[in-house]
């Protein structure tokens, strides 16, 4: 009379236990079922016309147009290996530094801005270890005077820039002896395509220094067009570690340039500028 209830008790047990396994088993095949056929839906390729339409689209970019090789050409065409820096670097690069393109350069690799005159604040530019004597640096293909001192591209505003361009590696069967380490070719911002633009900074830092620059830029007609920078800057002199030497010199510089840009139909180009710069340096 005992033993009865006991085995009534494990019977039910063992039945309760084999089929929450079953029902365990069936949950996971449920769930592998699920997941295969996710990936399986993921893999396939969509079937819609609109679907096939966006997947064969193909984004076609502007190509970009160097002239450092002394002729305007794509980067693909030119023979000589190039970099270039332009479009959001030289916005950002600008911001951070708007009197003068050092740190703009900097971002490049393999060029160094070297400070070759502490007491001026003159700096050079050095491609692959050489010194910046050897390092031709061209304004919209034009040699820049006052290289010697390190001065000559500090007067050009990044704010007017559109691009800079670099060789690295000897160039003088186009430029001579001086361009033996390489070129830095600064390329001029042009005037917009239709109507006109303007820009402007107005920067103030904590070493003492300030900025203000305004370009405007205009399409006068299909072929012409006129851009005019002007712009003040300051710095005072610092001596950061007090040791009785300067550390930032002072300057005081301003200039104003007005540039003509005018483009026949059979592709050649004319440009005109005038411009004046006056700066004063101590350190």
């Amino acid at each position: 009379m005992r033993s009865t209830p006991c085995r009534v008790r494990r019977s039910i047990i063992v039945r309760a236990s084999n089929k929450a396994y079953w029902i365990v088993i069936a949950f996971l095949l449920i769930g592998l079922a699920s997941v295969y056929s996710g990936a399986g839906a993921q893999g396939t390729p969509p079937d819609s016309s609109a679907e096939r339409t966006k997947r064969d689209s193909v984004a076609t970019l502007a190509p970009i147009v160097v002239a450092t090789g002394r002729v305007r050409r794509k980067l693909e065409d030119e023979p000589e290996r190039l970099e270039i820096l332009s479009g959001e670097d030289v916005n950002e690069k600008s911001v951070m530094r708007p009197s003068d393109p050092t740190r703009l350069l900097s971002e490049m690799p393999g060029v160094r801005v070297q400070v070759v005159s502490p007491a001026l604040g003159g700096a050079g530019v050095r491609l692959r270890g050489l010194r910046g004597r050897y390092t031709l640096v061209l304004s919209d293909g034009l040699p820049l005077y006052g290289q010697t001192e390190g001065i000559g591209f500090l007067d050009i505003p990044p704010l007017d820039l559109a691009q800079a361009e670099v060789i690295k590696g000897a160039a003088s069967a186009l430029y001579g002896p001086g361009a033996l380490g390489g070129v830095l070719n600064l390329i001029s911002r042009r005037p917009p395509r239709t109507g006109s633009l303007s820009d402007g900074i107005v920067n103030a830092t904590s070493a003492g220094g300030k900025d203000l620059i305004v370009w405007h830029g205009r399409q006068v007609n299909s072929r012409s067009g006129v851009t005019a920078i002007g712009g003040v800057h300051s710095q005072s002199i610092r001596d950061v570690d007090r040791d009785g030497w300067a550390d930032v010199p002072k300057f005081k510089r301003g200039e104003a340039r007005v540039r003509a840009y005018r483009t026949e139909n059979s592709g050649s180009n004319a440009t005109a500028t005038v411009g004046v710069s006056a700066e004063q340096r101590t350190g």
